[in-house]
């Protein structure tokens, strides 16, 4: 259905829009968000996924002036006191998938962490494994000394660890969203030495 103004030529119009701005910054740059008190987090991370193209899986939102990070996408901007000309920082998180001895392990990242980061965690995410094995088998047999040794036999060493992608070796000081084809769920292929 078609409305018509009944201005002349050259007439300036107004138009009203319902809400107010948000500002989101992420690397560097500011971007405005419209938004109404009443719209959800969600609403609002599928907007920013319009506008900066990071899927709203793995937005990561802070409102830096309350010390608040926006954990519950189905809260509105009211019960988070967003409003008029708030500004919001972003960053990306995500998860990347390691496999180990035919075993996956998905640590949550950030673009900017570091690949060392990332080893760090993919070592905490086994070792904790292999106690907790061991641990089962602590309680199996009732033999400290045996578990001690399988424990020793097993542990990760960082230094012992190697993580690449698409056959190139990730540099420990390189940021990982540094790499351009890395996203979420994307495999690392994940190579201990002994």
């Amino acid at each position: 259905m078609k409305q018509y103004c009944n201005e002349k030529n050259g007439a300036t119009v107004f138009l009203a829009l319902e809400g107010f701005e948000i500002f989101v910054h992420y690397k560097g740059k500011t971007y405005t968000i419209w938004a109404n008190n009443e719209d959800t987090v969600y609403k609002l991370k599928e907007s920013i996924e319009k506008v900066i193209g990071i899927h709203h899986t793995e937005q990561a939102l802070s409102f830096p002036t309350h010390n608040v990070v926006l954990n519950d996408i189905e809260k509105t901007m009211h019960s988070y006191n967003i409003g008029k000309g708030a500004s919001l920082s972003l960053w990306r998180e995500f998860q990347i998938g390691c496999q180990y001895k035919r075993k996956e392990y998905f640590p949550i990242v950030e673009e900017t962490e570091k690949v060392s980061s990332v080893k760090e965690k993919v070592k905490e995410m086994i070792n904790k494994e292999i106690n907790e094995e061991n641990e089962k088998v602590k309680k199996e047999i009732n033999d400290e000394k045996k578990v001690k040794k399988e424990i020793q036999e097993n542990g990760i060493l960082l230094n012992n660890i190697r993580l690449s992608y698409w056959g190139e070796e990730l540099k420990d000081n390189a940021e990982i969203g540094s790499y351009d084809r890395i996203g979420s769920k994307s495999a690392i292929v994940y190579v201990y030495e002994a």
